[in-house]
């Protein structure tokens, strides 16, 4: 899936039904909050500069993971880490949710993508693998 246009300190919104909207990410601070009612994801991202000049997948997982996993909702028993080419992935479940963070850096900023799979409108639910399947970014 190909997330619509960001710019410097404003919001985008993803498509939420039929063919996924193609476009780059043009980072800069900004955040974008969408939930996906047909298919019961909800997703947020955070895009902002290197705050300790990282730009690594790791650096910006290293930054931002240890002040997430803060969150008392968090089942510690729960929590996976993989660190691969694309980005640094962390799985857990929160009051029984399934949870994925994808930290990476594009471009010069770090980027924290996190999911989230509440039980909700079951009947066209996409699992996390699915949007995973489908993630990309990139130029065009």
């Amino acid at each position: 899936m190909m997330l619509p246009p960001l710019r410097p300190g404003g919001a985008g919104r993803a498509a939420t039904g039929g063919e996924p909207r193609r476009g780059s990410l043009h980072l800069g601070p900004a955040r974008l909050a969408q939930p996906f009612s047909k298919s019961g994801l909800i997703l947020s991202m955070f895009v902002e500069k290197p705050a300790t000049g990282g730009r690594t997948h790791d650096d910006c997982f290293n930054y931002y993971w240890p002040r997430a996993r803060r969150n008392p909702l968090i089942e510690p028993q729960s929590v996976q880490v993989e660190h691969g080419d694309r980005y640094t992935k962390v799985t857990y479940r929160s009051l029984d949710i399934p949870n994925v963070n994808y930290y990476f850096c594009f471009k010069d900023s770090w980027v924290d993508l996190h999911l989230s799979l509440p039980p909700i409108n079951q009947g066209e639910q996409m699992s996390l693998s699915d949007f995973e399947s489908r993630l990309r970014y990139g130029e065009e």
